[in-house]
């Protein structure tokens, strides 16, 4: 899904696979895969980047209080004082 790259028009493009991107976020994407109209014409899936920054936003937060968490247990603990 990420980092898709794929060509049109003379330029190579990087992007997302919609579809991909909906199983993970159904909210983040509109139409169909493979869709077409009433002619047959492709109807092009849209993806709404916002969608997908707020799961990234809310991935990174998880894993930074995972690390932060990893981190403090990865600490020595103090030896008490010997009497």
């Amino acid at each position: 899904m990420f980092g898709a790259v794929f060509s049109g028009d003379g330029t190579t493009y990087q992007g997302l696979i919609a579809h991909e991107a909906q199983a993970v976020n159904p909210l983040a994407v509109t139409g169909e895969k493979d869709g077409v109209d009433e002619q047959g014409n492709a109807r092009i899936q849209q993806l709404d980047p916002m969608a997908l920054i707020t799961d990234l936003m809310g991935a990174v937060k998880e894993l930074h209080a995972e690390v932060m968490a990893l981190k403090a247990a990865a600490q020595p603990t103090a030896e008490p004082a010997a009497a």
